[in-house]
């Protein structure tokens, strides 16, 4: 048995009102992972007025980690098309989608963008193949 943190984000909340299904959770806990792995909002700068230590070598301004996070967001980008902001808002950063908007009807409208957005980046990332191939066992 594990415990989970009914309000750790957005996604968890959708999830257990059964808005989403499992294939668009995984698939909004991958954006998030990637999106903190360029350290929430992209990589930082380099910072030039630290003093390098003795024996430490230069400092790479990105880690592999990093660049592939950013390649991996540019994809994420290029599947979203215009929901990449409402998912940057609500995966990436945690928001609640009630955050975004107070009338109810553009609360509404939010969670179906990021609804369609999580399908398509489920599709995207494997975890969902939307029909078109048969399910293994």
């Amino acid at each position: 048995m594990a415990v989970k943190n009914m309000k750790e984000s957005a996604l968890v909340v959708l999830e257990q009102r059964k808005l989403i299904d499992e294939a668009q959770a995984k698939a909004g806990e991958r954006f998030r992972r990637i999106w903190e792995a360029l350290g929430g909002a992209g990589a930082g700068s380099f910072d030039y007025s630290r003093e390098p230590v003795d024996g430490g070598g230069p400092r790479s301004a990105l880690s592999d980690r990093q660049i592939q996070a950013g390649i991996d967001l540019a994809d994420c980008r290029r599947v979203l098309g215009i929901g990449y902001d409402v998912m940057v808002k609500v995966a990436g950063e945690g928001r609640a989608v009630s955050d975004l908007a107070q009338s109810k009807n553009l609360q509404r409208a939010y969670i179906e963008m990021l609804k369609q957005g999580l399908t398509a980046l489920a599709v995207h990332f494997g975890y969902e193949n939307n029909g078109k191939l048969r399910k293994s066992a």
